[in-house]
């Protein structure tokens, strides 16, 4: 059920007019302010099933040669990604703390150098795994 907003009585709305509502960027504004971590966290849970999904789905007839192959591309990426993290890291890190906004400074420093360590483990990682699975078979 919808909500209406009463205005009062008859003579107050025909003495003030009808009520303007919200335009429609302070609307979007309020809403995603108030769900913001829903849609992070439904975006988060979207992005990992679905490169799980299709990860498996399409390293699987492959084989193990694909590990190889994909190597050195994976090892180009991540040499241009860490540099993407550390600009965009540096830039939002001095752009807080110029505003003098260091709370928001320290944790956007912290958030850049956690996803920069994760990114440079991720291979040792990777690595780890496959020894796993090797001395099970």
């Amino acid at each position: 059920m919808k909500k209406v907003k009463t205005v009062g009585s008859i003579t107050t709305f025909l003495r003030n007019g009808p009520v303007e509502s919200e335009p429609l960027a302070i609307k979007l504004n309020d809403h995603f302010s108030k769900y913001s971590k829903v849609y992070q966290v439904t975006g988060l849970t979207v992005v990992f099933l679905t490169t799980g999904f299709v990860d498996v789905s399409l390293a699987a007839p492959v084989g193990a040669g694909i590990d190889e192959l994909a190597e050195p591309i994976y090892r180009e990426l991540l040499s241009v990604g860490k540099w993407i993290i550390i600009c965009k890291g540096a830039i939002s890190t001095f752009k807080s703390a110029s505003d003098g906004d260091y709370e928001h400074a320290k944790k956007s420093f912290l958030s850049h150098v956690m996803i920069f360590l994760l990114l440079l483990s991720y291979p040792y990682a990777m690595d780890r795994i496959e020894q796993l699975f090797d001395r099970l078979n």
